[in-house]
């Protein structure tokens, strides 16, 4: 399994691989595709997930390696081997809109800050399609953060919540990407309380 996602992400990035093992490669991901493999303490995050990428299994083998290496291993060491070193962003995570240039260094200060923040948190890919150099992930969080206690100390909140992200490939790495979270869902798990404009917590009648 591994070797195959190996073959396949070479390919993605323009290595040269043998024709041969990389039908094999091809064939057997196309099989597991539609398995739904599950996993009891899978280290990957991709194991039970249902991947669709027979389109493209190389750009879901790649994305399958980056899950692993950067959503739940979050090694900044290998940021640069996934995403370009300047990418474009139309991730909407914190109420932005439009396009924004994000750099492979803010994506690694990033996931510094989630390590040192919830590093117990999990990112499991519940479902993966890929279409010609898009590959869609919808995906579940869970993790558990310290919070202001009551009594002046803190009070671990668990949580879990699911995003959807939209990553288009170039030469073997991420060129643009679309994100979004449940993000009220998370704070009302970690005991925010959402007070609309007004803070009459009353839907507004017009």
């Amino acid at each position: 399994m591994k070797d195959c996602l190996r073959i396949l992400a070479q390919a993605a990035r323009g290595s040269s691989i043998p024709p041969r093992a990389g039908a094999a490669a091809a064939a057997f991901m196309a099989a597991f595709a539609f398995s739904g493999a599950a996993a009891g303490d899978d280290p990957t995050g991709t194991a039970k997930a249902k991947v669709f990428c027979e389109a493209n299994p190389a750009n879901g083998a790649l994305y399958r390696e980056m899950h692993h290496m950067l959503f739940m291993e979050r090694d900044v060491t290998k940021v640069e081997d996934y995403y370009h070193a300047e990418f474009y962003s139309h991730n909407m995570d914190n109420g932005e809109s439009g396009r924004r240039v994000v750099t492979a260094d803010f994506m690694k200060e990033m996931w510094t800050k989630s390590r040192k923040q919830d590093p117990s948190r999990r990112l499991d890919a519940d479902l993966v399609l890929c279409a010609d150099d898009y590959v869609i992930a919808r995906t579940t969080m869970t993790g558990a953060r310290q919070m202001p206690g009551a009594d002046g100390g803190t009070v671990e909140k668990t949580y879990t919540m699911t995003a959807t992200d939209i990553y288009r490939f170039e030469n073997g790495k991420v060129a643009e990407r679309w994100g979004n979270f449940d993000g009220i869902d998370l704070m009302t798990q970690l005991g925010y309380t959402i007070v609309p404009p007004g803070g009459t917590g009353a839907p507004n009648a017009e």
